[in-house]
Order: structure tokens, then sequence, then C-alpha cells
């Protein structure tokens, strides 16, 4: 049983080449969560298989690996505004686009918006995918993804593009952020 996906639809065809099944779809961008527009379903015995299969395949579409996302976006351009790889990103733009790829989710366009909306945790139970925040005063002034090994995707200003750095002992985050569930 042939099943495909393209941007915003997930079919399967029967035996004889003809769609019987479709689920139509946004993918999550700027700070909308992806979203099921209608499903069709063809009647029958496999009917829940095909559907939970369609399911994977928009699921798996909506939550790539980070190292793939990472390398559509590593040495792109700062823009202000910017939250797409053929354009440019500033920092707010960059964790938006992350999580909108890697998490199958939106996700606020400000840093302070995205500040709101993650679980504060400690430095040391960080994880991929975690958001750092570096603070001046009230205002948030940087912020970056961290990537594992003491290292965190971000918009370097003066470079002038997105890049990975190192944490650095004398210039910890502030905050960590997170929205995925952990265990205790």
């Amino acid at each position: 049983m042939p099943f495909s996906i393209e941007p915003g639809v997930a079919i399967h065809m029967d035996d004889f080449g003809n769609v019987d099944s479709r689920i139509m779809f946004t993918e999550p961008q700027g700070d909308r969560n992806l979203q099921i527009l209608s499903t069709q379903i063809q009647p029958g015995g496999n009917a829940a298989y095909i559907e939970q299969e369609l399911m994977h395949l928009i699921i798996a579409r909506s939550n790539r690996d980070l190292l793939e996302v990472m390398s559509e976006v590593v040495g792109r351009p700062y823009k202000m505004q910017g939250n797409r790889p053929e354009t440019g990103f500033d920092v707010a733009g960059l964790i938006q686009y992350i999580y909108n790829q890697s998490m199958g989710r939106g996700f606020p366009t400000d840093l302070e918006g995205q500040l709101k909306e993650v679980t504060l945790i400690e430095i040391q139970d960080i994880m991929p995918k975690d958001v750092l925040y570096w603070k001046s005063g009230d205002l948030v002034i940087n912020a970056g993804v961290y990537v594992g090994g003491s290292r965190y995707l971000t918009v370097d200003l003066l470079a002038g593009e997105v890049t990975v750095k190192e944490l650095a002992d004398t210039w910890q985050p502030d905050f960590v952020g997170t929205i995925m569930p952990r265990g205790k």
C-alpha cells in the first residue's frame, strides 16, 4: 500500500494507483502550529491503519532532525525580522524556524514571547533543542538553540550570519527554557 506526502497533503493509493485516502494539513509556520484541515479515509478493514500511517508521515515531516535543519541555516545572513533561510534570520526568527521545522510547532516571533512559552530549567538539565537566553536588566539581549556538546546555534550580529558558538564559562545564559517534557 503506497503512501506519499507532499506539502499540505498525505495520500494513500490503492492497488490500482488511485488515491483512496488523504489528509490535508498546513505545516507549522511562524507562530502557527501544524493543523489538520481535512481527512478523507476510505472505509474498510485497513482504514485505521491507513489513517495512522498518514499521520505518522505528517508528524515525521514536521519533526525533522535538528542537524538537518541546522545545515539549512548555518551561514545564512542576519536580517532584521527574518525567519526563513531564503532571506536570513534575526535571533527570534531563527529560534522560531528551528521550532517550526524540528519540533513541528508554532512559536512566537519575539524573544520575550518565546521566553513566556518555555518552561525554565536549570542549565545542568539542558538538552538539544532547549533555548538559551541572555538578559541585560529586563531585556533579552541574545538567545540561541542548544545543539549539544556545549554548543548553541545563534545569529552572530558581528559576523552577520547564523553560526554555532561554544558556551563560554564567562558568559553563561541567564535562563534556559524547554518545551519538551522532562521525566522526574
